[in-house]
């Protein structure tokens, strides 16, 4: 008797939840069919789920979209040396590109100038590069609207070329061929004392990444160029890094003093822009 009860008990227990649906579903008349009630309290919920899963859709698609224009224009780990500078970035790089996940090393020097041009001025970040280890480390060669990148290998030209986003083009109505000025905060001694070291450069080339942080304020200019505008010698800031899966960058980055040595340290995308990105999660779910 008692198993029978329980036995009783456990399927009026597992069927309960469809009882309740069931009582409310169906109409409390004696017709069959579902209440007039029941069909717009059921749509609301569906439009409701429909609507958060649509809005959940766009927050990913546009998070990815985000971090695939990030990721284009800045490399997936970033290697930088306690010291300041790199010097012997040429066997860093060497060392760098015998590790199993690192498909692309390219040197770089950044810095902070003025660019001016027509009574326009902008403040940017000026990069160094060699445009033949840029091409395998970022996006921004398949991103340029006029010009190549590799017209920063020719050097020997002077003023020597400079390679500008879209809206700095507009900010400075600055266009290919046209000689912009970049004013350093780095000072030289001249005949009226110290001054602000300036240089001039020819409009190589012309890129659109799709945001407007990158478009308005990065120029590229050639490594040598900027190793001398910026008195660093033979020294580069860092090493960029992209690797064939960007969610391995954690652990890359963690490598970088076994491989390289003491003084050297990573700085990974996700550590980078990791205000933007917890941003982003906050504002999907909250």
């Amino acid at each position: 008797m008692r198993k029978d009860r329980k036995k009783s008990r456990s399927v009026v227990y597992s069927s309960y939840p469809l009882f309740i649906a069931l009582r409310y579903l169906r109409s409390k008349k004696k017709h069959r069919g579902i209440s007039f009630n029941t069909i717009i309290s059921t749509a609301g919920v569906t439009l409701g789920v429909m609507a958060l899963i649509i809005v959940l859709s766009v927050m990913s698609g546009f998070q990815d979209d985000l971090r695939n224009k990030i990721l284009g224009v800045n490399a997936h780990v970033v290697v930088l040396n306690a010291g300041g500078f790199i010097d012997e970035y040429k066997k860093d790089i060497e060392r760098l590109l015998k590790e199993e996940h690192i498909k692309g090393a390219s040197p770089f020097v950044l810095g902070q100038v003025m660019l001016t041009h027509a009574g326009r001025a902008q403040g940017v970040y000026l990069r160094g590069i060699m445009p033949e280890y840029e091409l395998k480390t970022t996006t921004i060669g398949s991103h340029m609207k006029e010009g190549s990148l590799m017209a920063l290998a020719k050097t020997d030209k002077e003023p020597p070329p400079i390679v500008i986003g879209k809206e700095l083009s507009m900010i400075l109505n600055a266009y290919i061929g046209d000689v912009v000025t970049a004013i350093s905060p780095v000072q030289e001694l001249g005949p009226m004392g110290m001054l602000p070291r300036t240089k001039r450069f020819r409009v190589a080339g012309i890129f659109e990444m799709g945001m407007y942080e990158y478009d308005s304020s990065l120029a590229l200019i050639p490594l040598r160029e900027a190793q001398r505008f910026l008195s660093m010698g033979d020294a580069v800031t860092g090493i960029e890094l992209r690797l064939d899966d960007i969610f391995l960058a954690d652990q890359v980055r963690e490598d970088i003093p076994r491989i390289l040595g003491k003084g050297y340290y990573g700085r990974d995308w996700m550590q980078m822009n990791r205000n933007l990105f917890s941003a982003l999660k906050l504002e999907k779910f909250a």
